[in-house]
């Protein structure tokens, strides 16, 4: 940097307007640069009936305006031999405020397949979807995954009961969520303190743009379903409890850090 400097300062005025220029651009730089954190991984473990059934492994970027992250759902070997799964969800959006800016995904379950993409419109009042169709939309409205990560920050903040709208492929949904109290969870051979949050989802309007969803989205899009958060006081979500026992699927963190995207 001090070799540019003296540079522009032998070439007058303009070099000096150069030098000036020089020095905001690096300064600009740098500030991005430390705005910008660096990506986070986590792998968790699904399970039906106490039975291990998926690998979800996740994948946040972060910086000052946006976030994006995926999840992808890879079943275990064994189940394979029976039904593949493999299905990729991600969603982008700002890092203040969970807005929702765009959300992909590409569904492998078995024989069916499926792939959508929806781009959040503030000026249209539209979630604008790859298959051509159009859904209302207004910025109070999450998406499925905007949802999701801003419970994990905000819900130490939150007055419960607490109600979010979220657009679940072109329908809106209310999520009534509860505070069920506090609790004490072994997460990687760790004791971790948890806020324990509960989901009924409730519905508000909108069409379905699909005329079949993954697993996933359906079920969320149904009247009456149940979510379970554990979230720990350092705003990560240590456990998921999709329903109700004894049905309920069990999501559960295995490990945290770059190897968390190894496959076992």
């Amino acid at each position: 940097m001090e070799a540019g400097l003296k540079m522009f300062a032998h070439n007058g005025w303009f070099g000096k307007i150069m030098a000036l220029v020089f020095v905001w651009l690096f300064l600009a730089l740098q500030a991005i640069q430390a705005q910008t954190e660096e990506p986070k991984y986590a792998q968790y473990l699904v399970s039906y009936l106490g039975i291990p059934i998926l690998d979800t492994y996740q994948e946040m970027s972060k910086d000052a305006n946006f976030t994006t992250v995926v999840y992808i759902n890879q079943i275990k070997p064994f189940w394979a031999t029976f039904q593949n799964v493999r299905n990729r969800y991600s969603a982008t959006f700002t890092s203040v405020g969970f807005t929702p800016i765009r959300d992909e995904k590409e569904i492998l379950e078995g024989n069916f397949t499926q792939s959508l993409s929806g781009q959040y419109s503030e000026e249209m009042n539209k979630v604008i979807y790859s298959n051509r169709q159009k859904s209302p939309w207004n910025k109070r409205a999450y998406s499925v995954l905007s949802a999701v990560h801003f419970l994990e920050q905000e819900s130490r903040n939150l007055k419960y009961p607490h109600t979010m709208d979220i657009v679940i492929e072109g329908e809106i949904w209310e999520a009534y969520v509860t505070h069920k109290g506090a609790e004490t969870l072994e997460i990687i051979d760790e004791s971790v303190n948890t806020k324990h949050v509960n989901i009924v989802m409730r519905p508000r309007g909108g069409q379905m743009i699909l005329s079949r969803t993954d697993i996933l989205m359906d079920f969320l899009s149904t009247a009456g379903s149940r979510l379970d958060l554990w979230i720990t006081d350092n705003q990560q979500i240590v456990r998921v409890q999709v329903g109700e026992f004894p049905k309920a699927v069990v999501l559960e963190l295995v490990k945290n850090g770059v190897n968390a995207m190894e496959t076992d």
